[in-house]
């Protein structure tokens, strides 16, 4: 039969410290395993946190990308609309040179044949001018004559 000092083939003083030492650490080892049940929760927490910010990166980037590529077509429509734009003005630009250009040719020409009408007047100006001393000789022969009759229609 067992010895009455022994439970289980173990010592009674062993059990006894066994029990001691489980009922000192039990409350340890409940607070150590709540606290890493915590720190599981908080990393599954974590983790999730983390695919839901990597999800949401990629789908940034795929908007982000699309945003891009609508930017540089718009930008490209916006530069051949201003090309065609600017096109448009030179050429318009051009038009009014050209009309502006012949409006001097013109005007070149037209104060040329004012120049050439002025020279041939101060050329004429001499025998205008003894035209006008014969008008003044003319002028006074016809008063004299003028007299003259007057003075035999009196007699």
């Amino acid at each position: 039969m067992e010895d009455a000092n022994t439970f289980l083939g173990v010592k009674r003083s062993t059990i006894m410290l066994i029990g001691l030492i489980v009922a000192i650490c039990a409350p340890a080892l409940t607070m150590i395993v709540t606290v890493i049940g915590l720190f599981n929760m908080m990393n599954s927490s974590i983790n999730r946190l983390d695919n839901n910010i990597t999800a949401l990166r990629s789908e940034m980037k795929s908007e982000i990308a699309e945003l891009r590529s609508e930017v540089k077509s718009e930008i490209a429509e916006l530069r051949s609309e201003v090309k065609a734009d600017i096109a448009a003005l030179r050429a318009e630009v051009k038009t009014d040179i050209d009309s502006l250009s012949a409006d001097v040719v013109d005007l070149k020409l037209d104060t040329g044949q004012i120049k050439v009408r002025t020279e041939e007047i101060e050329r004429r100006l001499p025998d205008i001018e003894s035209m006008d001393g014969r008008l003044d000789d003319l002028e006074r022969e016809q008063a004299q004559i003028k007299e003259r009759i007057e003075a035999f229609a009196a007699e």
